[in-house]
């Protein structure tokens, strides 16, 4: 996961020539690229929309120098360099290089005078791709050569094949990161003359990781490296020298580590929720993070409370690292209660990468600290939904217990992490989904037999609207449970997900007046054309609508994009102002959807699928007819849309609300 986001980060600045133009600069071309590399022999990272701009500052004939700076996790060197016009520069970047400084000067003058070049990557890398055409007739496999030609001529062999026929391919890319930062390209002639003479590096590289210095960060302030008495090595324009730092830069070190032994672990396990409580879910993660950059601060509030933490360090723990071993040490104790499968994940992922990113091994416990435990705080029977085992927020004594357990640890991070993770899962067995299941459908103590998200408000689907005849499925305006099955002879009816958490959830931004405030209009449906609409639109639907369905389904793949998007383009100052960014996205996006749950329960509107299979069951028309199968003549009846249709009314949009909600909070 962190290998993505690498990708997508700033490397360490560049030394700047202070004597010569940097023509890169001054032509106002993109001077970074980050990407997943892999599956191709040769990939573009920089367009002729960008370098065409270098034009009118450069003169045929003219030799010119680059500088940049270059780290890649590739298995295999691979070139950055300048395809088209015979090859103006380039330069080799070694296997699993990290953070190298590599200057390049041409050695010949075949800039095109009236074409510019694309600035490439190329290597051997290739995927590996098995391809089936599925059609009516029967399908075959794509042959190696078929692939391969498909792979060199930088085509896409999943292409469409007509109505009745469907290419899948399942690709295995051995992709690998690159981030390329800081170009800068100078008349050699200039550069010559001011360029520093070279410096050997003062130590010799050793296996030991290098120690490196705590940063002290807050949202608004960057992070720096103390200086050195030593001068930057600066290599001669002839050669190329390279100078590995030991850890990846910062505070690309410190997300790095977060997805990896956090995010990554966790996202197989929320993706098997139902959209809600997958957003509960990442809400919680991301608010306990960020309550460890709060206890570590001399100011930040608790993203549940937004109150200062009821436990917080002494200024003398403020810092980064503190806070990364806390954020890990939190999730890993939370998956020894919820998302349990996700807890050997965080182990080996600690244990396989935080000494790359960090310099050293971050320290889990493998049990509850025994002062916690100690507080009444007892794991094992957290797991079975027993709400005495939880820490109780209101409870000032249970509060008392917890500071006092982790002062007496000295606030090492792995004891606050577990503390942090306490405090939070005591709040959300309190938060008003029922996650325990410790309430019954009417809202009663259950006791026995607890079932986790339950319903408490005794919610029950209606056949029609008020005045409506049960009898007659055109005037069915009200949700309808779809029949599901396992593909394995199990089938069932759906149940409406969650539909008490409109009113009873706990609010994380808004207020209880301000959700109530917020109300959707009726839609007033006209449902045989907006049958008809839906029929027409999965009938249109290509290769690449498909792909772009299943991408924005899934709404981690949404968070990560964007993330990624803004790492790449530098806007957070450090790593506390990236956990800023994610607990404020994961709250707006949990609060949109509460607010969006209470009008879907209010409205309570049929799915198109429900009414168009009831409505035009004996009705014969062309439409998507499932996997492989393309398009074909079907009966209403058996009409189901591209993706699973959601247990939950249709109206409002969840998806709607959620994207709408995070594009207010990023814009803001």
């Amino acid at each position: 996961m962190s290998k993505v986001l690498l990708a997508l980060a700033a490397a360490a600045a560049a030394t700047t020539q202070p004597n010569c133009e940097d023509l890169w600069g001054k032509a106002g071309v993109q001077s970074s690229a980050s990407f997943v590399f892999g599956g191709v022999k040769g990939q573009g990272i920089i367009g002729t929309s960008q370098t065409n701009k270098l034009k009118p500052y450069l003169t045929y004939g003219t030799s010119y120098t680059m500088e940049m700076t270059a780290s890649s996790t590739c298995p295999e060197e691979f070139v950055v360099g300048f395809q088209g016009g015979g090859g103006w520069m380039f330069t080799v970047v070694p296997t699993s290089w990290q953070g190298t400084r590599t200057m390049v000067e041409t050695s010949t003058n075949v800039w095109p005078q009236n074409q510019a070049s694309l600035m490439t990557v190329r290597s051997s890398l290739k995927a590996a791709m098995s391809c089936r055409t599925v059609n009516r007739g029967g399908d075959r496999r794509l042959g190696e050569d078929e692939e391969d030609r498909a792979l060199s001529e930088d085509e896409d062999p999943r292409r469409e094949l007509g109505d009745n026929s469907e290419t899948v391919c399942n690709l295995d890319f051995p992709r690998c990161n690159v981030w390329i930062q800081d170009i800068k390209l100078y008349a050699t002639s200039c550069y010559d003359t001011t360029a520093a003479p070279t410096k050997a590096p003062t130590n010799a590289p050793t296996d030991k990781p290098t120690a490196q210095p705590s940063y002290t960060t807050s949202p608004t302030v960057s992070p720096t490296v103390a200086p050195t008495d030593e001068p930057t090595p600066k290599p001669t324009p002839t050669t190329t020298t390279q100078v590995v730092p030991p850890l990846p830069p910062v505070p690309v070190r410190y997300f790095a580590t977060l997805f990896d032994c956090v995010i990554g672990p966790v996202i197989p396990a929320i993706k098997n929720e139902e959209t809600p409580v997958q957003v509960r879910y990442t809400a919680l993660i991301d608010s306990m993070t960020w309550n460890c950059m709060a206890i570590y601060s001399p100011t930040w509030k608790d993203a549940l409370t937004k109150q200062r933490p009821f436990m917080t360090a002494p200024s003398s723990k403020h810092d980064t690292e503190n806070r990364i071993q806390c954020a890990i040490a939190a999730a890993h104790h939370f998956t020894s209660v919820y998302l349990t499968e996700s807890r050997a994940g965080i182990e080996a992922a600690v244990e396989s990468v935080s000494a790359n990113y960090l310099g050293y091994t971050i320290p889990l416990r493998d049990t509850l600290y025994p002062a916690l435990a100690d507080c009444g705080l007892q794991p094992a029977r957290q797991k079975r939904g027993k709400l005495d085992a939880f820490m109780d927020p209101s409870s000032s004594t249970d509060e008392a217990c917890v500071r006092a357990a982790v002062e007496a640890s000295g606030w090492a991070p792995d004891v606050v992490g577990q503390a942090v993770a306490e405090s939070t899962m005591g709040w959300a067995a309190r938060d008003g989904w029922n996650s325990l299941g410790d309430l019954d459908r009417d809202g009663d103590d259950c006791t026995a037999n607890q079932r986790p998200f339950r319903d408490t408000t005794s919610y029950a689907p209606f056949t029609a609207a008020p005045g409506g005849s049960a009898q007659d499925p055109s005037t069915w305006t009200r949700w309808q449970p779809l029949e599901e099955d396992t593909d394995e002879g199990f089938f069932f009816f759906q149940e409406h997900v969650t539909p008490h958490i409109g009113t009873k959830a706990k609010m994380r931004v808004i207020s209880d007046a301000d959700r109530a405030a917020r109300t959707a209009p009726a839609p007033n449906y006209d449902y045989p054309a907006e049958a008809n609409l839906a029929i027409q639109r999965v009938s249109a639907l290509t290769d690449r609508l498909k792909a772009e369905v299943e991408w924005y389904d899934d709404k981690l793949n949404v968070l990560i994009t964007i993330f990624g998007t803004l790492m790449h383009t530098q806007k957070f100052k450090s790593f506390e102002h990236g956990c800023a960014y994610l607990v404020g996205y994961t709250n707006s996006e949990y609060d949109a959807t509460v607010v969006v749950w209470k009008e879907k329960r209010a409205h309570d509107l049929i799915r198109p699928t429900s009414w168009i299979q009831e409505n035009f069951k004996d009705d014969e028309f062309l439409s998507y007819a499932g996997p492989y199968e393309g398009i074909q003549t079907i009966r209403g009846k058996d009409w189901v849309p591209y993706k699973r249709v959601m247990p939950h009314s249709e109206y409002p949009s969840g998806s709607a609300c959620i994207c709408k909600g995070i594009q207010q909070f990023t814009d803001a």
